[in-house]
């Protein structure tokens, strides 16, 4: 275990070297910083970083692309550096994961309209896109990526977050007078007895003749609107500003309404 001494750039090992690099640190550095460093902060870092060091993105961020490849070259090698560290010492540095407890529902109401399950991890080198915009209306997310913005894990981490946050199908379902609390109760029995637990709420409602089209549409409908805006997830994780975000999505709507309806 390192130690809490205070070291300066100079005598710097390979590894605080490193950490200084990929985190942006000037001056002096205690050496005990590695102690608390998790695979998961460091992959965030390592994010946040390529975001403004790629050199694909070099005509966005109006630099040069040697010089950006250099930097990017210098923070992937950083990163590789701590990467190995963390797993030479996984067992000091990083404890196993708690389990985690099954999410609560509430008595009575169908899941979403999307798997409640975590993304899958995937690396922190996911490519960029790099080619012309897509001759067709895009999403704000698909913007992003297609820009060379963010890598298409981000993209599809994105995705997964947002639909996370969409409300449950049968509860807005009772809070638009479409079904009582009873029938959402009688459509979950009724699914569980016929041995289809794993079909969607909406999908089985409606083939049951609890729901019209009608119904169906205003539920979904309603579920997209109400989850949060993807934006958000790329605000909050540092990946974009708030000033970014406003431009870029007024970007992706011009650029879809040259093509067909605005998204």
């Amino acid at each position: 275990m390192i130690g809490s001494l205070v070291v300066t750039e100079q005598g710097e090992g390979e590894l605080l070297r490193a950490y200084r690099l990929l985190y942006e640190i000037r001056g002096a550095l205690a050496a005990d910083r590695l102690v608390g460093l998790t695979v998961a902060d460091l992959k965030s870092t390592f994010r946040r970083r390529a975001l403004g060091t790629h050199p694909d993105r070099a005509s966005l961020l109006d630099q040069d692309p040697t010089l950006l490849g250099q930097r990017f070259a210098a923070v992937h090698a950083a990163y590789r550096t701590l990467s190995a560290h963390l797993s030479r010492n996984a067992p000091v540095l990083e404890p196993g994961p708690t389990p985690s407890r099954p999410r609560r529902r509430q008595p009575g109401y169908g899941g979403p309209e999307t798997s409640q399950a975590e993304p899958r991890r995937r690396s922190a080198t996911d490519h960029y896109y790099q080619g012309p915009l897509p001759g067709r209306p895009l999403l704000l997310g698909e913007y992003l990526y297609f820009s060379g913005l963010v890598p298409f894990g981000v993209l599809v981490d994105a995705i997964c977050w947002q639909r996370r946050q969409r409300p449950l199908i049968g509860q807005l379902a009772v809070q638009l007078d479409i079904l009582t609390p009873e029938a959402v109760s009688e459509i979950l029995a009724l699914r569980r007895r016929n041995g289809r637990a794993g079909d969607r709420f909406v999908r089985f409602a409606r083939a049951a003749g609890y729901l019209t089209p009608y119904h169906r549409a205003v539920l979904l409908g309603g579920q997209r609107r109400l989850q949060r805006p993807i934006g958000e997830y790329f605000v909050e994780r540092g990946l974009l500003g708030c000033a970014d975000l406003g431009r870029l999505a007024s970007q992706a709507w011009a650029h879809s309404f040259r093509f067909g309806p605005p998204l």
